[in-house]
């Protein structure tokens, strides 16, 4: 059975602290994390658990893990984004990772929250998708599996809304990219309904990726209203231009991953700088900081990459 124990006295005395773990699994290890106070991460022989209150309470954190013994675990800092994923060693099965533990830092105040809860987002890292290129694999290849593209931005509602919308601000307050709940997901979708995906192409050949392997695009996804955590993606794009090219096969034929490409954007990159995300809730809003850097293996001059965020802006805006 597990057994965990806390000493506030260095070492003096200790409590054990296994309120809500499941018995039948020795413990292997328990961290702290190193940002948030209080909150522990802890492995047993089956799975993985969280706590918010320093170790009183507990519960799982599997997920989608399968039940092995996880033998050791820590919260991994990253110095680029200035975020931090919670790093699983399994017995003699790989590595797990839970990417961007930012909701799990303050999921207490977002509980707290009496209608709805905007997650201050880590930095952004604008990089390219699928650069490995000669891409795409065959489905039946191994391969690992990369987190989301774009910036993560979590938000919390405490009961079902009826409209809600993202917005991001640039830093003179203008709204550089918006989503609504009323934007709604393909249908069909082809990664989801892929027969009835291929009736739509044989009626319309020329639908966006029709002749191209179903296998290859994500899953198309709206912005919640519904009570409860979600995780929405921000492809650090402005937004779209009505009708332009590029809503299908995200990066090309030369750039696909199987049941992850994401559509592609219309529109140029937005320049590194701070901006604001503006969370809308039946009209309440709330707002939180956000910063984009660059792919540190960008080696353009700072000169050149500025003149082509100007002359594509300049673009964007005419053709809008």
């Amino acid at each position: 059975n597990p057994h965990f124990w806390r000493t506030h006295d260095g070492g003096k005395t200790w409590k054990e602290i296994n309120t809500g773990i499941a018995s039948g699994a020795v413990s292997n290890a328990i961290r702290e994390d190193p940002r948030k106070k209080g909150l522990l991460y802890a492995a047993t022989d089956l799975q993985v658990w969280v706590s918010f209150d320093d170790g009183d309470h507990w519960q799982s954190l599997k997920l989608d893990m399968p039940p092995i013994s996880v033998r050791d675990i820590e919260v991994k800092d990253d110095s680029i984004c200035m975020c931090a994923d919670l790093v699983a060693g399994t017995h003699g099965r790989g590595f797990w990772i839970l990417d961007d533990v930012t909701p799990l830092r303050q999921a207490a105040a977002a509980m707290a929250a009496s209608g709805s809860y905007l997650f201050k987002p880590e930095t952004a890292v604008r990089v390219r998708f699928g650069t490995n290129d000669p891409t795409p694999w065959p489905p039946e290849m191994p391969a690992g599996e990369n987190p989301p593209p774009g910036a993560l931005i979590d938000y919390y509602l405490a009961s079902d809304a009826s409209h809600v919308t993202l917005e991001v601000l640039d830093g003179a307050g203008k709204i550089v990219r918006s989503y609504t709940s009323d934007d709604k997901a393909r249908d069909p979708d082809p990664a989801r309904d892929p027969e009835k995906y291929n009736e739509l192409c044989k009626r319309t050949p020329g639908a966006a990726d029709c002749g191209l392997p179903l296998y290859w695009p994500a899953p198309s996804v709206e912005l919640s209203t519904k009570k409860g955590m979600h995780r929405w993606s921000w492809d650090m794009h402005y937004d779209p231009i009505a009708g332009g090219a590029g809503g299908g096969r995200g990066g090309g034929g030369g750039a696909a991953v199987p049941h992850r490409t994401y559509g592609g954007v219309a529109s140029p990159w937005v320049p590194p700088g701070s901006y604001t995300v503006r969370l809308t809730v039946d009209g309440t809003h709330s707002t939180q900081p956000i910063a984009v850097r660059f792919d540190p293996r960008v080696k353009t001059p700072a000169l050149a990459l500025t003149q082509l965020a100007t002359l594509t802006r300049q673009m964007h805006d005419g053709a809008v």
